[in-house]
């Protein structure tokens, strides 16, 4: 057995770290209080399903498994995904189908090899209250009678970084409630599904992560015309996410677009009535109205940031000024965000998230936003591709 230690930022390949016969010697990290030291460990040169045992000599110490997954296509020069035997990306770490070292499992026993190898991440989350100067950490990595160790240090100083919550930068990932229950392999409100988000939500206030979507339809039932807000699994639901530190509540879309990406209109959610129309009126009011009482029962208000609809665009423009003026009257003092990339339709909203090579196109367009009070956010999604930092496709 033989165990290295890599950068947390190296990519690595399950098909690869076989041959992988060097790493870090005797590093030393640099780490701020309130921040996380990670580096990587590889382990090689054992038989398939050979059990490891990791011990560490500091309960400080987290690890986790790392787990490979499929990159079946690469993101585009444009983004999205590849199109086979149309395109071929020139700005990519290798050219798929390939597997990578991605998803983070908490270790909970021993670490099964595949095919002879393993990669784990070692974390240190450096504490606030921290003594600055040196400190060194020893990793035991055992394999029957087998014992490795390696070392490093990590250097604190005495700069703090703020703590994850109200007052840190802005961080949202969007997630599914349906892909909960799938890899749970439960239904949604079961026990299991709910422990399923508990779990998520640490694990994202681990990553720093410190506002939460809420998506608005899994938690209304709509009937014969009328929306009724389940108020008891949506406090639940806010609830575990609190608990595990996240502090604003991003509120779903009320709805989307009533046909393809240049429709000129938009319909409420469940219902499809579009915004235009007194049934539209109608059925946003009838949400908002059962949203605002439960942010007023349970004083949520200050938390809340409420999204419209997503991607709003010049060919709809219209329609999403009246989407965001019904849902200011029922929601008043709730800023609202969405996905915009197109600073002429100012005023409809407070918080503007456009696409982050957008923002930097028209950068002087969206900062005169901010300068009448607006908030600006930036994001990747399926878009952009090229030279640009996204691994969602």
């Amino acid at each position: 057995m033989k165990v290295y230690l890599k950068e947390a930022m190296e990519w690595l390949f399950p098909d690869k770290i076989s041959q992988v016969n060097s790493g870090l010697e005797s590093p030393v990290f640099d780490a701020p209080r309130g921040g996380i030291v990670s580096v990587a460990a590889v382990v090689n040169g054992l038989n398939d399903g050979d059990r490891i045992a990791v011990a560490a000599d500091n309960s400080d110490v987290c690890v986790f498994e790392m787990l490979d997954v499929c990159v079946n296509r690469n993101t585009s020069e444009h983004g999205f995904a590849e199109r086979a035997g149309v395109e071929k990306s020139h700005s990519v770490i290798r050219n798929a189908p390939f597997r990578e070292y991605d998803a983070l499992k908490p270790l909970d026993g021993d670490v099964i090899s595949r095919n002879g190898v393993a990669a784990l991440l070692v974390q240190i989350p450096i504490k606030y209250n921290a003594v600055p100067g040196e400190t060194k950490y020893t990793i035991s990595f055992s394999a029957g009678k087998e014992i490795k160790e390696v070392c490093f240090s990590v250097r604190v100083s005495s700069v703090k970084i703020p703590k994850t919550g109200k007052n840190s930068v802005y961080f949202t990932n969007w997630f599914s409630l349906e892909n909960f229950a799938l890899y749970a392999k439960t239904e949604f409100w079961t026990p299991r599904f709910w422990d399923a988000v508990k779990e998520q939500a640490e694990m994202m206030f681990h990553a720093r992560q410190n506002t939460f979507i809420l998506p608005l339809k899994p938690f209304f039932e709509y009937k014969d015309g009328n929306y009724t807000l389940n108020s008891r699994r949506m406090k639940k639901f806010i609830d575990i996410f609190t608990e595990a530190g996240l502090y604003w509540i991003e509120g779903g879309h009320f709805g989307s677009r009533n046909g393809g990406w240049t429709a000129p209109d938009f319909k409420v959610m469940c219902s499809d009535h579009s915004v235009r129309s007194m049934e539209g009126n109608r059925d946003i009011a009838q949400i908002a109205r059962q949203l605002k009482a439960f942010m007023d029962k349970y004083d949520l208000k200050k938390r809340w940031i409420q999204h419209v609809t997503d991607e709003p665009i010049l060919e709809n423009a219209d329609s999403y000024r009246i989407f965001t003026e019904l849902i200011r009257k029922y929601l008043p003092g709730i800023p609202i965000l969405d996905a915009m990339s197109d600073p002429e339709i100012a005023g409809a909203c407070d918080i503007w998230c456009p696409q982050v090579q957008l923002y930097q196109r028209r950068k002087n367009d969206f900062d005169a936003t901010r300068e009448q009070g607006d908030h600006i956010w930036a994001y990747t999604c399926c878009m952009p591709g090229g030279i640009w930092l996204n691994r969602l496709c």
